[in-house]
């Protein structure tokens, strides 16, 4: 648990605030309520429907989740940015964005 700071742990909370209010205004709550579980290398983020919405590394970055326990490749977003990963949330069904 040393590995998680107030700072991280305080982004990663702001993250899912933003993310449960982006689902919320799209009008889907099948993802909600939103909760974390801490890993060996990523926060996983579970959806109230107990399938994984995103994980986060140490450092703030958002992945979409390839499996149950391992994200895809490419970063998606940042909770550190000015919108707290905002970015990284799709507009049409409120999950983590693919690639464009």
């Amino acid at each position: 648990m040393n590995r998680i700071n107030t700072e991280f742990s305080k982004a990663v909370d702001k993250f899912l605030e933003v993310a449960e209010k982006r689902i919320l205004e799209i009008g889907t709550t099948y993802h909600l309520p939103l909760s974390f579980k801490l890993m060996k290398r990523y926060v996983k983020i579970i959806s109230g429907d107990k399938s994984v919405y995103a994980f986060i590394d140490f450092d703030g970055h958002i992945y979409m989740p390839a499996t149950w326990d391992r994200p895809a490749k490419h970063v998606r977003g940042y909770i550190y940015s000015k919108g707290h990963g905002l970015e990284a949330i799709g507009l049409q069904y409120g999950s983590i964005r693919y690639l464009k």
